[in-house]
């Protein structure tokens, strides 16, 4: 990964951890990463991963759920 989208994750996962309440699941830093890979993987598309994301975070808080939440939406849209 470049250290444009290392920064990016960076951030966002910051983003995450401010955002949107615990779940009952950890979510460390390094399940966010493999996430947005296999994201970006699906989409091989940074932009469109990146803003998808970016989606999640704010639905996520907007919607008072939880980082299980969060994590089980980036799987669905990564499939």
């Amino acid at each position: 990964m470049t250290n444009k989208t290392l920064y990016f994750l960076s951030q966002t996962y910051r983003q995450v951890q401010l955002s949107v309440a615990k779940g009952s699941v950890p979510y460390p830093h390094s399940d966010f990463a493999r996430q947005f890979d296999q994201l970006l993987t699906a989409l091989n598309d940074e932009d469109a991963a990146r803003a998808l994301v970016i989606n999640l975070v704010e639905e996520a808080a907007a919607a008072n759920e939880n980082t299980d939440y969060f994590r089980r939406r980036l799987a669905e849209e990564a499939e």
